[in-house]
């Protein structure tokens, strides 16, 4: 059943919806959501401790919330988490803004923005298709139904899209379906700059697949696409004329390394969530009194831990910089190697390059023991040698394994948790989001300050 509140705001949204510009300084004009995918309260420190040389800029904003994230089940899935955030209702795992009796549409707070005036933006680092990011666009019944969210994007009259390709559209059929729909196609953020207010954009790699996502940031190439540049580009298209607007920003790749149980690529990821989130600060300096910035996270995955019984109270985060290469993209090597029937000793070479792991480190947690040496061997042996002749991913496992026991990591599991995020806020409204609370009162927080 809708929630009554919902019904509530969502009459006195659509009754003003003909006011198409809001009024400048007397209300909320600049709206910032960054969403970190799998960012709980430990993740979010892994990074801050092996990245000590760099400020968590959100940790300073004034108002720290803890946000309860649960879907209709305990532990929730990214399109519930989103559908929660975005439009104030509880649903199943799976939902793309549909109610949790699957009789309803549900309508996020973008498109209650977009009849308000608003400029709408929609970036994230993995593609564009994926859970979050669909939420504030499409409606589907499961977010694997990813040609009518694809279909959803195109028909959008939102302003900006940034982030990875669509599962289900080659390159040609995409940019073809967007030029037909009037969208920019780039993969120059410098490009956006000098487009018509009025023009839809998208800005992608220009390594662009069908799924593909914007490089990791563990080791991604300076002259590539980067979550900061995109966030950036997005800002300068939707402020122009300063017009308001509201942009949704989502770091995707956190819950990869979460999933992968890969605590390098956690850190680094939220570095660059870091990196893009101040972006929008430099834009909230400029306009203090209008703007909003909310960053959380939709739900925690991996029940990562800062602490693990192999190290004790000893700790080594910071030379989680020694990992080039994310866990998902090492076992893509692998599987190469695999056809290329490498020996054992040829692999240990490869570890020590993209990981730092040998017996001969430089640094002594990072130095394989002999045991260490064996359990590899083991999963060499499981992983290349099969009896039924397949590849098996254990040994990429295994050496993100051990580097998250060397550095004092610990996990309890491959998929999301439970456990309560953080929500953090600075500017215009700020303190309506303190407290604790449950995700979808995020969607009520921001309809009580657009619609006082």
């Amino acid at each position: 059943m809708i929630h009554p509140i919902q019904i509530f705001f969502l009459f006195l949204v659509l009754s003003k919806s003909l006011l198409s510009v809001p009024k400048l300084e007397s209300e909320l004009k600049y709206l910032f959501l960054f969403i970190g995918d799998g960012m709980g309260n430990s993740q979010l420190h892994l990074s801050r401790f092996a990245y000590p040389e760099n400020e968590i800029v959100f940790l300073q904003f004034p108002v720290i919330a803890m946000v309860s994230t649960e879907s209709t089940t305990v532990i929730t899935d990214s399109a519930a988490a989103a559908t929660s955030i975005a439009t104030g209702e509880k649903t199943y795992n799976g939902s793309i803004c549909i109610s949790a009796d699957k009789k309803r549409k549900l309508v996020p707070i973008s498109k209650i923005l977009a009849k308000k005036g608003y400029r709408i933006g929609i970036v994230s680092s993995v593609s564009l298709d994926h859970a979050t990011p669909a939420v504030f666009y499409a409606n589907a019944y499961s977010r694997n139904q990813y040609k009518q969210i694809g279909e959803a994007l195109f028909s959008s009259d939102f302003h900006f899209f940034g982030g990875g390709g669509l599962k289900k559209f080659g390159p040609k059929e995409m940019k073809k379906s967007l030029l037909k729909n009037n969208f920019f196609v780039s993969h120059d953020p410098n490009e956006i700059g000098s487009l018509d207010l009025d023009k839809k954009v998208y800005l992608t790699p220009r390594e662009y697949s069908s799924g593909s996502s914007l490089s990791s940031e563990i080791n991604r190439a300076t002259d590539q696409l980067s979550l900061a540049k995109v966030v950036g580009a997005a800002i300068d298209h939707l402020s122009k004329r300063e017009s308001p607007f509201f942009l949704m920003a989502e770091s995707g790749k956190i819950d990869w390394g979460g999933h992968s149980n890969d605590a390098a690529m956690v850190a680094s990821e939220i570095q660059a969530f870091n990196h893009a989130i101040s972006e929008a600060m430099d834009f909230y300096n400029r306009h203090p009194n209008e703007t909003l910035i909310l960053v959380t996270a939709d739900h925690a995955t991996g029940g990562l831990g800062l602490g693990n019984d192999r190290l004790k109270k000893a700790s080594h985060y910071e030379l989680l910089k020694n990992q080039k290469i994310g866990e998902w993209e090492f076992d893509l090597k692998m599987q190469i190697w695999w056809k290329e029937k490498r020996s054992f000793t040829s692999l240990l070479e490869e570890i020590e390059r993209f990981f730092g792991l040998s017996p001969k480190a430089s640094e002594l947690p990072l130095i394989l023991s002999e045991k260490d040496l064996q359990d590899l061997e083991k999963a060499y042996q499981e992983s290349f040698l099969s009896e039924d002749g397949k590849y098996k991913k254990f040994l990429s496992n295994k050496v993100t394994e051990l580097m998250s026991e060397k550095t004092g990591v610990g996990w309890t599991t491959t998929d999301h948790t439970a456990e309560p995020v953080n929500l953090f806020a600075l500017g215009k409204g700020s303190q309506n989001f303190q407290g604790f609370y449950s995700s979808n009162e995020i969607f009520f927080k921001i309809l009580e300050l657009i619609e006082p």
